[in-house]
């Protein structure tokens, strides 16, 4: 049984051929994203939330004492690296003469407010208050993952209770001071670098084992503008180019006015990154329909028109046809939609505010990748068809699952959870969230829309209730990638 195996995993690594140095620095991301998570719980509390659980306020009469179950041994003085997900921006958390009532204690922070805490910051590190001694407004943000080196402390305060009686707090708390919190990119990117480099070198041996790579490339490129110049003529492309451009053009000039007009309509616009995530939304959900409508019968056609035998018989590598194929149905779909977007993007801002810089190229740039992604997913069930008819009906039902069907699964899943999705905010519940934030990796259209959301921050290190934004752009090009692996394996078994 052993040996089948062992034989079995060699002919597979044989069928890899030329893709084995890609394969093995895929081996290698997997093994340094295990190494990263092995360093983070080797050096750090990743859990802060099962601390902040573990609190216990024991109540007697005039003397009240709140601590943590989870601290094993707790000792004043002791010191802690915490790494977790800023729950809420810090500028919203500094205590400030008329923010906080002096001698009023609070649950949510477990402690007693008094004059010398002004100034100070409430980190909310994945629910767990760590007290900071500082003003932290403009040097950390919502959702940021962080490092923060907090030390234990134990003190007692006295205060009146509601009833009007003198109650001592015995206090076990958490704090820590500006220059203890670091972002946790300053690790990360080590991890991420060295990951990017070993795709990288996979990807260049990989191509070295191309013979004749440039003059693929080249033919793959006459067939692209070949298949983007009829596309841009067809009619219907045309015809769904005007429909996305109008549709996109509207929600940007929406979008710039709810800035402006908070209004229940789209549940209201809170930021200008806000309305560009929202506008994001719109875009895929036009330009994807789009994108399989005018790849939905690419090889069916020329299969039926004989074509693609004409085709096959040039002296054509079956990947330089359909990365060809792919490049041209995208640009035939691609360059209307970046003019709408550019349309919807001008409207937007000149009826509300800018969002970031980064934010706006991540819209135009991820929402070209997405069309892209969708393209060369409607490809893998074009060459699944046998009909016109039989592709028609993939096309529609990929656009219906990933626009329309996907938000119902959110639900779904939701419930199978045990979350109340009948409930008024439901869609606030944090564990609702994490359901969408995971589901969204396996839908390319919501991915774009978590892509521009990642760029709207400083740095690659946040957390999407439980994505981080180093998950999102892996997803963001395994998506593509993965499909045109796929797409080119098909059309060998068509070929044949």
């Amino acid at each position: 049984m052993t040996e089948d195996w062992q034989a079995r995993l060699r002919h597979g690594w044989a069928s890899l051929g030329a893709w084995q140095p890609l394969a093995t620095a895929l081996l290698a991301v997997l093994l340094l994203l295990l190494a990263q998570q092995t360093w983070w719980t080797a050096n750090a509390e990743t859990d802060p939330t099962a601390i902040w659980e573990s609190r216990e306020l024991s109540d007697d009469g005039e003397m009240w004492t709140f601590l943590y179950r989870e601290t094993a041994a707790p000792q004043d003085g002791d010191t802690v690296l915490f790494r977790g997900t800023i729950e809420v921006s810090p500028h919203f958390s500094v205590m400030r003469n008329g923010t906080i009532l002096p001698g009023e204690y609070s649950p949510m922070d477990g402690l007693v407010y008094n004059e010398s805490l002004y100034d100070s910051t409430i980190l909310r590190l994945d629910g767990l208050p760590i007290l900071v001694h500082g003003n932290l407004s403009g040097e950390f943000f919502a959702n940021e993952i962080v490092t923060v080196r907090a030390q234990m402390v134990w003190n007692t305060t006295i205060f009146v209770n509601e009833t009007g009686k003198n109650v001592t707090l015995v206090r076990q708390g958490w704090e820590a001071n500006p220059q203890d919190i670091q972002l946790a990119s300053k690790v990360d990117r080590w991890f991420f670098g060295a990951s990017i480099a070993a795709l990288l070198l996979g990807g260049w041996a990989s191509t070295q084992r191309f013979p004749g790579l440039r003059a693929e490339l080249r033919s793959a490129w006459w067939l692209a503008r070949f298949e983007a110049q009829r596309g841009l003529r067809s009619p219907r492309t045309i015809v769904l180019a005007l429909f996305f451009t109008l549709f996109i053009v509207g929600m940007g000039w929406l979008l710039g006015d709810l800035q402006n007009d908070p209004s229940p309509l789209l549940g209201g616009v809170q930021s200008p990154d806000d309305a560009l995530g929202q506008l994001a939304w719109f875009t895929f959900f036009v330009t994807s329909l789009a994108a399989v409508a005018v790849s939905l019968d690419a090889f069916v056609a020329e299969r039926d028109s004989g074509t693609l035998t004409q085709l096959l018989a040039r002296p054509l590598s079956r990947e330089a046809i359909v990365l060809g194929k792919a490049l041209g149905l995208w640009l035939s779909v691609g360059i209307p939609a970046l003019g709408a977007q550019l349309l919807g993007l001008a409207l937007m801002l000149k009826g509300g505010d800018a969002p970031t810089v980064p934010a706006v190229a991540g819209y135009l740039l991820l929402g070209q990748l997405m069309i892209f992604t969708f393209v060369l997913l409607q490809l893998c069930f074009a060459l699944l068809a046998r009909t016109g008819a039989e592709a028609a009906v993939y096309g529609l039902a990929v656009w219906l699952l990933m626009a329309l069907v996907w938000p119902l699964l959110f639900l779904a899943v939701g419930y199978a959870l045990g979350i109340d999705v009948t409930t008024a905010g439901f869609e606030q519940d944090p564990r609702y969230q994490a359901v969408v934030s995971h589901m969204g990796l396996f839908n390319p259209g919501y991915l774009y829309q978590m892509g521009v959301g990642v760029l709207t921050n400083r740095t690659l290190a946040v957390d999407f209730e439980g994505v981080s934004g180093w998950q999102v752009t892996a997803a963001l090009a395994l998506w593509p990638l993965l499909c045109l692996r796929l797409a080119t394996w098909l059309f060998r078994r068509e070929a044949r």
